[in-house]
């Protein structure tokens, strides 16, 4: 498991915003290199990443939209 850096706690909350995305990113990039070495293509890795994102969101946040 990679090592992450401890959060940053900028009084601005955009900044505090773009650190958590640069972070979850590399640990993203760990992701999809690892997939890829087993086989999966980066774009199937990533499109599985965005819908358990998706997911994830949900799960702590709320419930689902109804759907159309």
């Amino acid at each position: 498991m990679p090592a992450y850096n401890e959060p940053r706690h900028p009084k601005i909350q955009s900044q505090r915003s773009s650190n958590a995305r640069a972070e979850a990113q590399a640990a993203l990039m760990t992701i999809v290199r690892e997939a890829e070495r087993r086989g999966w293509l980066p774009i199937e890795t990533a499109v599985a990443l965005a819908d358990a994102a998706d997911d994830l969101v949900y799960d702590l946040y709320g419930d689902r939209p109804a759907a159309n």
